[in-house]
């Protein structure tokens, strides 16, 4: 079993950074975020999909530190009470999906590749 962590959290930090931290802390595998809800994280997957240079240099940070590639994330809210954030976190596209083949050819299938909306979770008031 491999112990990794969903990476949206270190958002604004470079992905060296953040990856020689896991590895220092034992940690096996990264979840990067790839979109929508937690954002862009570490890199534009349109980006990274029109470049192979990219792809090699993710794969190489991932490498170096001996981090396994858990799976991307595309999260949205698409049932959120805001109007706004449910148009701006839901994901659009499939750039997230092309770029598994390309980032982490060994995943076991596409279903590696997180587009999950978020539950309703009732939010406390007061």
């Amino acid at each position: 079993m491999k112990l990794g962590v969903m990476s949206a959290l270190f958002t604004g930090r470079p992905l060296e950074k953040v990856c020689h931290f896991l590895a220092e802390h034992g940690l096996d595998a990264i979840e990067l975020p790839a979109g929508a809800y937690p954002g862009k994280g570490f890199f534009d997957a349109k980006k990274v999909l029109a470049s192979a240079k990219e792809q090699d240099r993710i794969k190489g940070i991932l490498r170096e530190f001996g981090l396994t590639l858990s799976a991307l994330s595309v999260h949205g809210n698409p049932i959120h009470r805001t109007r706004k954030l449910r148009a701006t976190t839901t994901p659009r596209g499939k750039p997230p999906c092309n770029l598994r083949p390309n980032l982490a050819p060994t995943l076991s299938s596409p279903s590696a590749v997180v587009l999950a909306a978020a539950r309703a979770t009732p939010r406390p008031t007061g």
